[in-house]
């Protein structure tokens, strides 16, 4: 009898042990990675960086490819977050390889920076990606993206040279303010030597500049007010401000 209990707890041992070995093996095969990449818009011309994440629970390190049309793009650089990051450009196919310092990691990163070369929407794929956990195990690969890039022309400068609004501070403007009006006159009592005029130009790349507001003389002053447009188009707005006489003045 007792004989018969040994080796049922022996049989019992058996099953307990192959469970757990299994229960584990189940738990490390079911780690896996994904990749993510961030979708950038740029003028042509410019720079544009892609940010690589790899995400998963226990990250030691990965090796990839990731393809370009050289067509779009000039590589520029790679960078990583870590000592052992390497980024190797081989015209159309960046070699991308890294470890962690120390363990394993959540997340990984590293970014791509590309010059654009013309209009249009291109891609960063993977071609071939591996993931190993802290132990150097094969991690298996889950959510794999890519990235798009929308490269857009440049921006045409404006021809816009003329005005939202314009009022002054002191009596009101005649005729009433237009856009397309480019002179006007304003009357003003003897004490007034100065005003103020408020220009709000109507394309926020335009510049405006206002003269002729202080020192005003007795009969006829030209206050000016020009826009200038971000092509370099430019509109002058005139005002002629008739500041009265002194009304105790003796002279007719």
């Amino acid at each position: 009898m007792k004989a018969n209990k040994k080796i049922m707890y022996a049989i019992l041992s058996c099953v307990i042990i192959c469970l757990t070995a299994t229960f584990t093996a189940m738990n490390a095969s079911a780690a896996s990675a994904s990749l993510w990449f961030t979708d950038p818009g740029v003028v042509v011309g410019n720079t544009v960086s892609v940010v690589v994440d790899i995400k998963g629970d226990n990250i030691g390190g990965y090796q990839m490819n990731i393809s370009y049309d050289t067509a779009y793009l000039e590589f520029v650089s790679a960078t990583g977050n870590t000592s052992w990051f390497s980024g190797k450009d081989k015209g159309g196919v960046i070699e991308v390889s890294d470890m962690a310092d120390k363990g394993a990691l959540s997340k990984m990163s590293y970014t791509l920076t590309f010059k654009t070369k013309k209009t249009g929407t291109t891609k960063l794929t993977p071609s071939v990606y591996k993931f190993y956990d802290g132990g150097g195990d094969a991690i298996t690969p889950g959510a794999i993206g890519d990235s798009t890039i929308n490269i857009v022309p440049v921006p045409q400068a404006s021809s816009d040279a003329t005005l939202k609004s314009l009022s002054v501070s002191n009596g009101q403007l005649s005729p009433a303010f237009s856009a397309s009006t480019l002179e006007y006159t304003l009357s003003v009592e003897y004490p007034i030597t100065s005003i103020t005029v408020s220009a709000l130009k109507n394309h926020q790349g335009a510049s405006v500049y206002v003269s002729g507001t202080d020192t005003l003389e007795v009969g006829e002053n030209e206050v000016t007010v020009t826009v200038t447009a971000e092509n370099g188009a430019k509109n002058t707005y005139k005002i002629t401000v008739v500041r009265a006489k002194n009304p105790l003045s003796s002279e007719v």
